[in-house]
């Protein structure tokens, strides 16, 4: 996992071909111009997909990973909290399509404070619970981009 400012962003180039896509689009792109739903970057190697959420309490069965596709998750408005797991991951029930629900029985993690300016890149098969609030529930305006491992 990676978290960090958008603005350092660039500093992950390299890592993998479609990351660099995505990278590259996000570097030449203002988030909050962007419509609602899905835009292509580079059709299934590289899209996007801008949505508004309720931030929630997150438990043990929040997680989620995702075998074929990175998510870079980036909120445009408001501000969410998504934890994150080492080790310690059940999966539950089958995987769709590249989507795991899964379940943190023990093992160290982190939450990460996202907001406006703050990206986190999810390798696949590392888990992660977006969605998170601190204190009272906010509507956030979020992008996850998904990259497709190359």
């Amino acid at each position: 996992m990676i978290y960090d400012r958008l603005a350092n962003i660039w500093k992950y180039k390299g890592l993998d071909r479609n990351l660099d896509k995505a990278v590259d689009y996000l570097l030449g792109t203002d988030l909050n111009t962007l419509p609602p739903g899905r835009t292509e970057i580079d059709g299934d190697q590289v899209y996007l997909q801008v949505m508004e959420a309720e931030t929630h309490q997150l438990t043990a069965e929040s997680y989620e990973l995702h075998r074929d596709y990175f998510d870079i998750q980036i909120d445009i408005e408001g501000c969410e909290a998504i934890k994150t797991a080492l080790d310690g991951v059940d999966l539950i029930g089958d995987c769709i399509s590249d989507f795991q629900k899964a379940a943190v029985v023990n093992g160290p993690g982190c939450s990460c404070v996202m907001g406006p300016g703050r990206f986190l890149i999810c390798m696949t098969g590392e888990a992660h619970a977006p969605g998170g609030f601190f204190g009272e529930a906010e509507r956030v305006k979020k992008c996850v981009v998904k990259v497709a491992r190359s």
